[in-house]
C-alpha cells in the first residue's frame, strides 16, 4: 500500500509538471517521459513494513546452549548472529497450554491453536507423523449451539486434536470414533473395533478386552472404551 501511494505522488508530480514561481511561461515539455526514481519518493517508505513476519520459538537450556524450534541445539552466540540487527524482536511470555480460558464458538482462538500445537505437535490420528503447523484443529467432541448454550465449553484445549485433511474426513465420515479423556491422550476405535491410544508417546494398539497379562493403563483404557 506504501509503495502505491508513493507512486502515485510521483505520478502526480510528472503529470504536474515543474512550473516556475514566478508567473512566466514555462519551457515546453520534454516529449520524453520522465523516468520513475525510486529515491525521489524513498522518505515515504518504510522498509522495515515490507520484511516478512517470522515467529522463532528459542527455548534458553543454559547460559550457553538454546534450542531452535524445528532446528538442532545452538549457541547463544549463533542466535545474536543471525538475528542481531537484521530483526525487529518481539518477545512474548511462555504459554502454559492447559491454563487457557474457554470460549463458547465454534471459531478456535490463535491462543487455542498455540496451546494445541505445544501440548500436542503431531497427527493425533493412529500411526499419523505429520508435525507441521499446517493441520487442521479438530473439536473431538463436535460443537454445536445447543451444548454451547448449556454451558458445554466444547471449544477449549482438551477438546482439539491436530489432523490432515484426510484423517479428519476419515474423523467425520469414515465411521471412526475418537474420546479424549484427558488433553493429548486420544483413544481411536476403527470401523472393524480395534482400539488405539494416541498420545505423546506414539500409539498404542489396545486389546479388545481387559486382559490381566497388559498394563494398567491399557486395561483402563480399553474398559473405558468398551463402556462407552
Amino acid at each position: 500500500m506504501e509503495i502505491l501511494q508513493a507512486y502515485a505522488v510521483w505520478q502526480r508530480q510528472n503529470d504536474a509538471g515543474d512550473l516556475p514561481g514566478d508567473g512566466s511561461t514555462p519551457e515546453p515539455a520534454s516529449t520524453q517521459p520522465r523516468r520513475f526514481d525510486p529515491t525521489e519518493t524513498a522518505q515515504l517508505l518504510d522498509e522495515t513494513k515490507l520484511l516478512p513476519a517470522v515467529w522463532l520459538f528459542v527455548h534458553l537450556a543454559d547460559g550457553t546452549v538454546d534450542r531452535v524450534e524445528g532446528a538442532p541445539p545452538v549457541t547463544g552466540e549463533w542466535v545474536r548472529r543471525h538475528l542481531g540487527e537484521r530483526c525487529r524482536f518481539k518477545i512474548t511470555p511462555v504459554l502454559d497450554p492447559l491454563d487457557q480460558v474457554p470460549v463458547d464458538a465454534w471459531e478456535i482462538p490463535d491462543r487455542h491453536r498455540q496451546a494445541v500445537h505445544l501440548l500436542t505437535p503431531a497427527d493425533t490420528f493412529p500411526v499419523a507423523s505429520n508435525t507441521t503447523r499446517a493441520m487442521q484443529v479438530d473439536h473431538t467432541i463436535a460443537w454445536s449451539k445447543q451444548r454451547a448454550a448449556a454451558g458445554g465449553q466444547q471449544s477449549r484445549v482438551g477438546n482439539y486434536g491436530p489432523l490432515v485433511g484426510l484423517h479428519h474426513r476419515l474423523k467425520t465420515h469414515g465411521r471412526w470414533q475418537v474420546k479424549q479423556p484427558f488433553p493429548g491422550v486420544y483413544i481411536w476405535r476403527d470401523p472393524c473395533g480395534t482400539t488405539y491410544v494416541v498420545d505423546h508417546s506414539g500409539t498404542r494398539r489396545l486389546p479388545r478386552t481387559p486382559r490381566s497379562t497388559g498394563s494398567r493403563l491399557e486395561a483402563h483404557f480399553a474398559a473405558l472404551v468398551l463402556a462407552s
